[in-house]
């Protein structure tokens, strides 16, 4: 610095904005200094070193301003049917984007900064100050998305003597089981369920990546605004408790993920167990003839090499390695698929590709009608009319019809992430059961009804579905009528 004065005449100063300057945005000039000694000396002179100065002027505006958030309340889901503090809640959901007032400049127009606790205290001035289109609780947002902001900073604030940190884990404190986090570029967190942007350029479309795993809560509402990719050593997870029926542990569900499994020949296996994903079988999907247990409906391992996102399914737990009762879909490295506008309309079902199959049904009065059935699933939670239309949902190993509900029930509930089939064409034959059957439709003497259990013990008495002992062993049961039995914990079907 004396050297620079010596040689050059030039000054030092300190290079300050005052508050007014900041506020009137007025641009300052400022020259920056450098020195650059070269390694060889090259130059016809006696000098053992050249020394080379440089000045570079800068024109800087500082500005200082605070920024306010801007809220944007979108309804993702008019009717919803949800787990709250083990009580079902029946409510609509919602998701927020966070803004400010609009900054244009060589990244195109974005908004600019907001701290965690300003987020945190306009949510809560916003639920109290209520209106339309505007949860009255935090467990009704499924969804923040702050990818428009410049960043979204932790920060202090002091009251008194006392100074609290506010950290963006904070942000999901609350909120939906479900809820994501869309954080801009420059935020990021250790916290699941987080997503930030990695496209630094407001005008170019945001794409998210999960800042750590994406957990699924059984039985609560899912909405995805934007599609995630979850790291290779990360993942998405969900867990469920299979309802038992009365004599058997079921092994089989409906359920629809909003990405995709990883299969390898048909199966999808990891630490949590082996999976299966099935279909009902395109075509001639039930059985011709009427059972007293109901009529028979085919089901077929998928060979496809993954799952699709946002498409339902059966699913039969082969192998479980978890808790009795439970199992886990784990997908490594997992992409989020944005949720479809289809799953938002109300009260719906919806799909993200079409599927459909068909069958003939007859009742108990003869009537045999060819029927048309449609796979759809709910990351809402649906109220199944009892008549229209008419669908079937799953229970006990099969399929019950909502147009054969007690004349008490005019709905049925049913939960997040499962799937029915709803009649789409048919007649008149009026059949309140389907049963689940894994297979073809070419059955003939005794089968067996999957479940986890490989083969049915030869020695064991055989029980109708009524607890009832029909047959002192398997071995020794001789003209049993058609229908539904139950060896050992495993359910066979006579024909």
């Amino acid at each position: 610095k004396a050297l620079y004065a010596s040689k050059v005449n030039g000054s030092f100063t300190d290079f300050l904005f005052t508050q007014q300057e900041m506020t009137n945005g007025t641009p300052k000039t400022a020259y920056l200094f450098t020195c650059d000694e070269t390694r060889y000396n090259i130059a016809p002179t006696t000098a053992t070193q050249h020394v080379y100065y440089a000045f570079y002027e800068m024109t800087i505006d500082m500005r200082k301003k605070t920024y306010q958030p801007v809220f944007g309340w979108e309804k993702v889901y008019d009717k919803t049917f949800y787990s709250a503090n083990n009580t079902y809640k029946q409510d609509a959901m919602y998701g927020l984007t966070v803004t400010t007032e609009s900054v244009t400049d060589d990244q195109g127009t974005h908004s600019g900064y907001v701290t965690v606790s300003q987020i945190k205290n306009q949510i809560e001035s916003a639920l109290t100050a209520g209106g339309t289109n505007v949860p009255s609780s935090k467990d009704q947002i499924l969804y923040i998305d702050g990818s428009n902001l410049m960043n979204i900073v932790e920060n202090q604030t002091t009251s008194g003597e006392t100074t609290t940190s506010h950290k963006l884990s904070e942000l999901n404190d609350g909120l939906a089981a479900n809820a994501l986090i869309y954080l801009p570029y420059g935020s990021t967190s250790t916290d699941d369920n987080f997503a930030y942007n990695t496209i630094a350029q407001y005008s170019e479309t945001p794409i998210f990546r999960g800042a750590n795993n994406i957990v699924l809560t059984d039985k609560n509402p899912f909405y995805a605004k934007y599609g995630i990719q979850v790291d290779a050593a990360k993942s998405a997870k969900y867990t469920r408790q299979i309802t038992k029926s009365t004599y058997t542990d079921e092994t089989y569900a409906t359920i629809i993920m909003p990405f995709e499994i990883k299969l390898t020949n048909g199966q999808h296996v990891d630490n949590y167990g082996t999976l299966e994903f099935l279909q009902m079988n395109t075509d001639n999907a039930t059985a011709d003839d009427y059972n007293y247990m109901g009529k028979t409906v085919f089901f077929s391992k998928t060979n496809a090499e993954k799952v699709e996102a946002n498409t339902p399914y059966a699913l039969h737990v082969v192998e479980n390695k978890g808790e009795d009762g439970v199992f886990t879909v784990n997908q490594p490295g997992a992409v989020i698929i944005a949720t479809p506008a289809a799953a938002k309309s109300g009260n719906s079902l919806f799909s993200a590709t079409t599927i459909t199959s068909t069958g003939n049904l007859t009742d108990k009065e003869g009537t045999s009608s060819s029927y048309t059935f449609s796979h759809k699933g709910s990351f809402s939670g649906y109220k199944i009319p009892k008549r229209s239309p008419k669908t079937f949902y799953f229970a006990n190993g099969g399929f019950y019809s909502s147009a054969e509900l007690n004349n008490n029930y005019s709905t049925v509930d049913l939960l997040p992430f499962r799937s029915v089939y709803e009649v789409t064409a048919g007649g008149s034959a009026k059949v309140g059961f389907l049963r689940f059957v894994e297979g073809e439709n070419e059955t003939s003497g005794i089968d067996v009804f999957k479940t986890a259990s490989a083969e049915v013990d030869m020695n064991a008495p055989v029980y109708d579905l009524q607890g009832r002992m029909v047959a002192p062993s398997y071995r020794e049961a001789k003209g049993l009528q058609n229908g539904l039995y139950v060896v050992n914990g495993v359910k066979i079907i006579v024909k």
